[in-house]
């Protein structure tokens, strides 16, 4: 007996110069990288998804082929399901793929500081955003309005080693393929399957062509052999890199393998999912390293940026120097975050599977001690990242403590000084002043409360009730 319906629609979102003319793409600093003549290797796409349970609201899953998704384009949609009343906050959930070979968009990251954009070309980003967000809106309204299709869920974690490779140096390497399969209740057929897998989507380089990176292929592979529409989710993956991004042939090997390790998984079988569903939406304020709400820390910290701009200057470095300009208006205008505000949802179905998704770049040692906690708890978690809004990479204090490796900085957010951006991180990319708090002193365990990976994971205990 079906316990949920589901529909699910698709819509091209490749930028062409019909629908903004914005050629400019992201995922790579810092210079400019345009794809002047909109060449397209494997066309982009967005994703809809809604699932109704017997009982409660519907959930709406919504994945984007872009590298990150800027906070006012999900507030935007978030907003939009809301106030039509097609769900509540908690049961819509937003994720970008985050393929390196997609469209820059407005604001976060900031093309200006960033890449250098100015004038015409922002107008280009910003025409191409809003037609990005009315193209969402249209596809969940469409995909809402469908009356779904009776469904029985089905769930497995499959492996596939080799592919990944944790940059940072650390030893936390994520093999998890993650299926969920909507099963046809009367036929027994795929109506709509979930997949996931946890490594940077950048095996097709840096070459100026649209491409799904890898997730698209495993998509195919995993459509052609189910006959279904497949949707893509990546996991905890801000320190995970293919072993290689030497362009198409990366893709198609890499993309591949996932997709038959999730055909395995499923030909061998896959479990129930039921069940009444709880849905929780949290926000957890994670601390700087420095305290920007005090007066006189942040005009010490605006001075350090007004040195560091005047010395990049003389030296020609223009990315820094934008960096440091940008930073210095937000931190003399008083408009510069004190906390990293990072979106947690968790949808728990029945007692035994859960999915929880994060927003951010979150790295690899998330997924590890989240699984952890639930290790005897009987819960089959998957662990989504890139959920909602992006604003960083989210560190822990392995990485935040550098542990003697200088892979970390760019993932850390700094190189010499762990209270001040380091220049050519991760935090330059994202636009932050100082890096995110760790605990202290070094190699203090656990973290504690006033980390940015002690209040993520104490957000997360709570959620799971561990």
């Amino acid at each position: 007996m079906a316990e949920f319906t589901v529909a699910h629609k698709r819509v091209d979102i490749t930028p062409t110069a019909a629908n903004g003319q914005n050629p400019w793409m992201s995922g790579y600093g810092w210079k400019p990288r345009g794809n002047r003549h909109y060449v397209v290797n494997r066309s982009l796409h967005a994703d809809c998804a809604v699932l109704q349970p017997d009982s409660g609201n519907p959930l709406i899953m919504v994945r984007v082929d872009v590298v990150s998704v800027p906070s006012f384009i999900y507030r935007r949609l978030r907003d939009h399901v809301v106030s039509m009343r097609k769900t509540d906050e908690a049961s819509f959930l937003l994720v970008s793929s985050h393929t390196h070979s997609g469209p820059a968009l407005p604001r976060e990251p900031d093309p200006y500081s960033l890449f250098g954009l100015t004038g015409r070309q922002l107008e280009r980003i910003n025409a191409y955003g809003e037609w990005l967000i009315n193209e969402l809106i249209k596809l969940i309204d469409r995909t809402a309005a469908e009356p779904g299709v009776g469904v029985i869920l089905k769930y497995g974690v499959g492996e596939e080693r080799g592919i990944s490779v944790n940059r940072t140096g650390l030893s936390w390497v994520l093999d998890d393929v993650q299926t969920l399969v909507a099963y046809r209740d009367r036929t027994n057929t795929p109506e709509l399957a979930l997949l996931g897998f946890a490594c940077h989507p950048v095996s097709w380089g840096e070459q100026p062509v649209y491409d799904t990176d890898y997730p698209g292929v495993a998509t195919q592979v995993l459509e052609n052999s189910l006959e279904c529409p497949v949707m893509f989710f990546t996991g905890c993956a801000g320190d995970q890199n293919p072993y290689r991004n030497d362009g198409d042939a990366a893709v198609v090997e890499i993309g591949t393998r996932i997709g038959n390790a999730a055909l395995t998984k499923i030909n061998s079988g896959l479990s129930p999912v039921s069940g009444p569903v709880r849905t929780v939406f949290r926000r957890v304020q994670l601390p700087l390293a420095v305290n920007l709400a005090d007066c006189a820390t942040r005009a010490g910290v605006n001075n350090r940026y007004g040195q560091e701009k005047a010395a990049a200057e003389a030296r020609g470095d223009l990315p820094v120097a934008r960096f440091c300009e940008v930073m210095q208006a937000e931190l003399a205008d008083v408009t510069s975050p004190t906390v990293v505000s990072l979106p947690v949802q968790y949808w728990k179905f029945g007692t035994d599977f859960g999915i929880l998704a994060l927003g951010g770049e979150v790295l690899s040692g998330y997924h590890v001690g989240l699984h952890r906690l639930v290790q005897d708890s009987g819960v089959r978690l998957w662990v989504m990242a890139y959920a909602d809004e992006i604003p960083c990479y989210i560190p822990a204090d392995d990485v935040l403590w550098h542990s003697g490796d200088a892979r970390m900085h760019y993932e850390s957010g700094w190189v010499d000084d762990p209270t001040f951006t380091g220049f050519y991180t991760s935090l330059m990319a994202y636009g932050w002043p100082v890096p995110l708090a760790s605990s202290q002193p070094v190699g203090t365990s656990p973290a504690t409360p006033e980390s940015a990976e002690g209040r993520l994971m104490a957000t997360c205990r709570n959620i799971l009730g561990r």
